[in-house]
């Protein structure tokens, strides 16, 4: 079901379904998969605005940017990534870990680089695994139907977690995941972030080595053989952020229950239809 609040235009326009513009534009951009009768108009309601929020400035996303499973019934614990709520997410966590870190390139994937101990995805694999703790001693949380999903740096953090903590994750969803097979990735891939390191290496060849042994500590394609947990990987043949060989390489060392849903024609993103598929293994791995 989704409500409309508020008016669109003048106080007689958008009162019905068929004279409110957003809901057209939800039906299509649904492919027209929801049904108009589960579209419902309140003209009457207050609009909604994010800067009327008290704590609007704190923001750690908004609801409906995570409400699939939850509409589906499922407990979602949503996890912020540190220091990132400044571009393509509303997040606030920041990132009190980074201390002395030395030299960086504009970014996070060089913070704390010369280091395994000090490295920002150091501290950020621990958050996930932290995470995954936290939600299975949530009341009303079974423990033992607990899955992890997330896509680019999301799907690396969902591999990871389920690498640092087998023994409670159950299901795991990688869509187009970012850090694996880095080495590889920094090599041949044109877009960023990746390009981060690439720079950053360029200025200060002195790290490479350092650098290298410290992204093998936070690689998917090393961790990805300590995952129990089944497993559903996505890849884009014509992703250029995230390479399909990266893709593969950790999805080809993982030893559990696995499948991979390849799209021939995608970037570094899945069609809607991909979420379907997730659903059904949901239904089908947790109940």
């Amino acid at each position: 079901m989704v409500l409309v609040s508020g008016q669109s235009g003048r106080p007689t326009a958008g009162v019905t379904w068929s004279t409110n513009n957003i809901c057209n534009l939800i039906w299509k951009s649904s492919d027209k998969q929801i049904a108009p009768e589960r579209i419902f108009v309140a003209p009457h309601a207050p609009g909604f605005s994010v800067d009327n929020l008290p704590n609007a400035e704190a923001l750690r996303d908004l609801p409906t940017e995570h409400s699939l499973y939850a509409a589906c019934g499922y407990a979602a614990l949503i996890m912020d990534s540190r220091s990132q709520g400044g571009s393509w997410s509303s997040g606030h966590t920041p990132d009190p870990g980074a201390g002395d870190s030395g030299a960086e390139h504009p970014g996070v994937m060089t913070r704390g680089i010369a280091s395994p101990e000090t490295y920002y995805y150091r501290r950020m694999y621990v958050d996930a695994a932290r995470a995954v703790e936290t939600a299975a001693a949530l009341p009303g949380v079974d423990r033992e139907r607990i899955a992890v999903a997330g896509g680019s740096q999301g799907g690396a953090l969902a591999l990871a977690a389920a690498a640092l903590v087998p023994e409670l994750v159950r299901l795991c969803h990688a869509d187009v995941p970012f850090l694996c097979d880095i080495e590889r990735a920094i090599e041949i891939t044109p877009d960023a972030p990746y390009t981060e390191l690439v720079t950053y290496l360029s200025l200060h060849p002195e790290m490479d080595a350092p650098a290298r042994v410290t992204l093998r500590h936070i690689d998917n394609a090393l961790l990805a053989t300590r995952i129990r947990a089944k497993t559903l990987v996505s890849v884009g043949l014509m992703d250029t952020i995230c390479p399909p060989s990266t893709v593969f390489a950790a999805y080809n060392a993982i030893t559990a229950p696995k499948d991979i849903a390849i799209r021939p024609y995608s970037g570094h993103d899945v069609p809607a239809a991909h979420a379907e598929q997730q659903l059904a293994d949901f239904a089908d791995t947790l109940g």
